[in-house]
């Protein structure tokens, strides 16, 4: 018999600033609503160290607040999120069909 375990879950946490609406960051990390300036990996840590911008106005990057969650609660808001969505898409569909 094969003794198969459970995978590890891989734990990634991503700081990123909606200030700069690009959605990209280091190595295949993308996606989010801002640009990624410090990402933890299970063996790297990529720090954003300067930012070089050209803007006609003044950027002000703010601190991120927020609050550190169990995986549980993760789960129950990310489930929760995924159903408040699939609803919202179906009354779409009905909405443009």
């Amino acid at each position: 018999m094969i003794d198969e375990k459970e995978p590890e879950d891989i734990v990634y946490t991503a700081w990123y600033t909606p200030e700069i609406p690009i959605p990209n960051g280091p190595e295949k990390f993308s996606g989010l609503p801002g640009l990624i300036l410090e990402l933890h990996t299970p063996s790297t840590v990529y720090l954003c160290s300067e930012i070089v911008l050209n803007p006609k106005k003044s950027i002000e990057i703010k601190t991120p607040k927020g609050k550190v969650i169990s995986q549980e609660d993760y789960d129950k808001i990310t489930e929760e999120n995924i159903k408040k969505y699939r609803r919202e898409s179906k009354i779409f569909r009905k909405e443009t069909t």
